[in-house]
């Protein structure tokens, strides 16, 4: 129990815990389950708590009080008493990274998600599937998140693919609110609510995660393409357009299955490089295969 402490050190569990040990209070009036423990002490519990794994059940058991004891010990000291999924939680992990999309980490995270995420309301749990060469970029999103949580690696017909789950009931209601539900496919809209100045890392976000960048040199003939439902796809066209003025194309991607998904094409030379630069140019946070692509166009016809 102790051994998983995480910011306190066992060390220091230890000797708060030998200094102060339950048998050793008698100076404090006789110890039992309702014997109230000295402020000093209380104030020493509650570090442990706030700065630990430990929970009420632990420190109760411990001191040798009752849980509901030890529970209003913490609590009217004004500490901030842990939530369930915290409490449950294997791995560490930052759970307050969406409570405001105001850095270029949140914004581009949030459009990658928007792409290639899965928000399982149900099970509080948000999980992104790659090919195993973007593994790297799980790495990023491991950072950002102050996580430790494992990146498993799988196998599917002579493919490997690399996947990271995160639990978080607030990180899952967030997102919710962002507009990046459960069954999203069908359902989401390019979002509103961001400052101008993150824009560009959230649609660099989605580039990265279900947007492609490509260029053929024989022939001169450059594509950036980028699939979503039709609400998404015409406001980032009316985006791009206000900016650079450029020619698109909003195709159905397959007419038969009759529903709103769409893909946004944009093929003329100066229009994909000015798009490209716009998403990526002093960019911090991206998918290295495609920020990769996006410096040999540059390289070969951005001068």
């Amino acid at each position: 129990m102790i051994e998983n402490t995480m910011r306190y050190s066992r060390q220091y569990v230890e000797k708060i815990v030998k200094l102060f040990p339950p048998e050793n209070l008698s100076e404090f009036g006789k110890h039992n389950r309702n014997t109230r423990l000295p402020k000093f002490l209380i104030s020493e519990i509650v570090k442990i708590y706030s700065h630990s794994d430990l929970t009420t059940v632990d420190l109760a058991r411990l001191y040798g009080v009752s849980q509901s004891a030890m529970y209003n010990y913490i609590r009217k000291s004004g500490c901030v008493m842990k939530t369930q999924s915290e409490l449950q939680r294997k791995y560490t992990l930052d759970e307050t990274f969406f409570d405001k999309i105001d850095t270029e980490g949140k914004a581009y995270m949030l459009g990658f998600l928007y792409a290639d995420g899965y928000n399982n309301e149900k099970r509080r749990t948000i999980q992104i599937c790659l090919q195993e060469r973007d593994k790297e970029i799980l790495e990023k999103f491991k950072f950002l998140l102050k996580s430790n949580s494992p990146i498993h690696i799988s196998e599917q017909k002579n493919k490997k693919y690399v996947s990271l789950a995160i639990t978080s009931g607030k990180i899952s209601d967030n997102l919710v609110k962002y507009g990046c539900m459960q069954a999203k496919t069908f359902k989401i809209k390019f979002p509103t609510f961001l400052e101008e100045d993150l824009l560009r890392h959230f649609i660099r976000g989605y580039v990265d995660g279900d947007g492609y960048i490509g260029y053929y040199g024989e022939c001169n003939r450059f594509e950036l393409s980028i699939t979503s439902t039709k609400e998404f796809c015409e406001e980032l066209a009316n985006i791009l357009v206000d900016k650079f003025g450029v020619h698109h194309a909003i195709r159905t991607r397959h007419p038969e299955n009759n529903n709103n998904i769409r893909t946004l094409r944009i093929t003329r030379k100066k229009d994909v490089i000015n798009c490209i630069n716009l998403f990526y140019k002093d960019a911090t946070v991206y998918l290295e295969r495609k920020y990769n692509k996006y410096l040999e166009i540059l390289k070969l016809y951005g001068g």
